[in-house]
């Protein structure tokens, strides 16, 4: 079967569980996939009045509510940066945004479904290019499905954060580079930088094949003096001095979680599993590097993020870590599909169940409430 061909399935399930999803779980407003809160900042009385945004009151939502805005108001032209957490901090993160105000025209009326659209991109990209990994691998181009269930692809499905973004460029990444196509790589160094800041990283990888790739950032670090000129700088930092500070602070001290006794054991163990990937990933790439396999210069580069991230909110949850980190596992998953050397998927097969149980509940109410309509006919 043909990657696209794949792609488009892939699309197509996601397509169908994000309709369930919103029709079954939130009485069919798509602006509940956006998880905005109110407990941190009040969502802009414009956008209310212009669509029925799904609010809930007392809780700070999620990182989708503020790329929502984002694409509402991709220039900070209209006010809605002052709703923003930390705008010197999210509007690094304009592509994806902003691409869906492109294909919008601008108009909010069309905005939400512009940034589903966006999102469904970057998963069939996503799924396309790595299924054409694993052809050129001689491996089924059914692999290319994998990438549906990844933890950034996952979190943009729930959340609709930009994560998977940089995770399809990743593999777009791994691809161009097996195969040598100058033009498809500068493509992606260029873009990757304005999706989230470690896509930054794919551009610096190439430096390895010349200084002359340096120039690929000049897009994204143009953009981003912007932003620190009209917002002043973040108030983020998630990078320590102290290697390894993060993961083991996180790893000493385990998440409380308010459910039953067995199920906040089984949530304890998936985070265990999901933390100890970390240093099951760091040797691999270890080995990566010291052998200069095709893909070592990326995987160092996004090896070295979680070892150096000590501080901020990356480590709390298992969601945040594993999908801020899905390049690492994706890229040592990309070695492993060309090697053959299946001990590289042991990490993302680790990490991953940890998401996957995020989307127990959210199908476990799709189920009953099917269940409930096809009983009461």
């Amino acid at each position: 079967m043909k990657p696209a061909a794949i792609a488009a399935a892939c699309v197509g399930v996601a397509l169908a569980y994000l309709s369930a999803n919103v029709t079954l779980n939130h009485a069919g407003n798509w602006t509940a996939l956006f998880v905005t809160g109110d407990a941190v900042k009040a969502a802009p009385e414009e956008l209310l009045r212009s669509e029925t945004l799904a609010v809930t009151h007392g809780s700070p939502g999620y990182d989708g509510q503020f790329y929502h805005y984002m694409a509402h108001d991709p220039w900070g032209a209209r006010g809605f940066d002052s709703h923003i957490d930390d705008p010197g901090y999210r509007y690094r993160r304009i592509l994806m945004p902003a691409l869906a105000w492109c294909l919008a025209l601008g108009r909010d009326r069309w905005i939400d479904y512009a940034y589903i659209a966006v999102v469904l991109l970057a998963i069939a990209l996503g799924c396309c290019w790595t299924s054409r990994l694993a052809l050129n691998a001689g491996r089924s181009a059914w692999w290319g499905a994998a990438f549906l269930v990844l933890p950034a692809t996952l979190s943009a499905l729930e959340r609709m954060t930009v994560d998977v973004g940089v995770a399809a460029l990743c593999c777009g990444w791994a691809l161009y580079r097996l195969e040598g196509r100058g033009k498809p790589l500068l493509a992606i160094a260029c873009l990757a930088p304005a999706v989230r800041e470690t896509g930054g990283l794919l551009c610096l990888a190439q430096l390895d094949r010349g200084w002359r790739w340096l120039w690929c950032m000049a897009p994204a670090a143009a953009w981003c003096a912007w932003t620190r000129w009209r917002y002043g700088p973040s108030r983020v930092e998630f990078l320590g001095p102290l290697p390894f500070e993060g993961w083991w602070q996180r790893l000493t001290h385990p998440a409380a979680y308010p459910f039953s006794r067995p199920v906040n054991e089984v949530l304890a163990g998936l985070d265990l599993l999901a933390l100890v990937a970390f240093p099951a990933a760091w040797a691999l790439v270890a080995w990566c590097v010291r052998k200069r396999e095709s893909e070592w210069p990326a995987l160092a580069l996004f090896a070295l993020v979680p070892a150096f991230t000590s501080t901020g909110g990356v480590w709390v949850e298992a969601n945040a870590f594993a999908r801020s980190f899905t390049p690492l596992f994706l890229l040592l998953g990309a070695q492993a599909l060309r090697s053959g050397r299946w001990l590289f998927a042991i990490p993302v097969a680790m990490v991953a169940p940890r998401v996957w149980m995020e989307m127990v509940s959210p199908l476990y109410q799709i189920v009953l409430r099917t269940a409930a309509i096809v009983s009461s006919r």
